[in-house]
């Protein structure tokens, strides 16, 4: 295996055939990622797929989206922390819980916000891969009708 063939299956391109000027060529590598690159980077974290698409602005989007959900359930579990202990007297009594209820919440909210960032990010990936999966079909198609018959 060369090593730009290598260099391409760890980067998660894969071989496809083109026509160029009317002649298939078997060789040529496809710049278009395969889908468990895609899958794999949008499990990870959210917009990872989007920006391994080379869609930057939608990547950007769900990363930005996600960190600051991620911030928020953060700096809120510190506050509901702080709060709680801050209020515990010494005698033994637990304070109410009305105390800490609103940091409880937005926690709640913000998790909830970030789960559901990463859920349409990952439905956006797979319409986004489908899609391009298709085009490239109908061209391949496309390109076998156009293309002379074989002598």
């Amino acid at each position: 295996m060369s090593q730009i063939a290598f260099y391409h299956r760890v980067m998660g391109c894969h071989t496809s055939s083109h026509m160029i000027s009317g002649q298939e060529n078997r060789n040529e590598v496809s710049r278009e990622p395969s889908g468990s690159l895609l899958f794999t980077m949008g499990m990870i974290f959210p917009g990872g797929g989007q920006l391994v698409q080379k869609r930057w602005l939608a990547g950007t989007v769900y990363v930005v989206a996600s960190v600051a959900g991620v911030i928020g359930f953060v700096a809120y579990g510190v506050r509901f922390f702080y709060s709680f202990y801050s209020e515990i007297p010494w005698d033994g009594m637990t304070p109410g819980f009305a105390v800490v209820w609103p940091y409880v919440l937005k926690m709640i909210l913000s998790l909830a916000l970030t789960i559901l960032i990463w859920l349409i990010s990952a439905i956006d990936l797979y319409i986004s891969y489908s899609r391009r999966q298709r085009n490239v079909l109908l061209t391949r198609i496309q390109s076998r009708r156009l293309s002379p018959p074989p002598l």
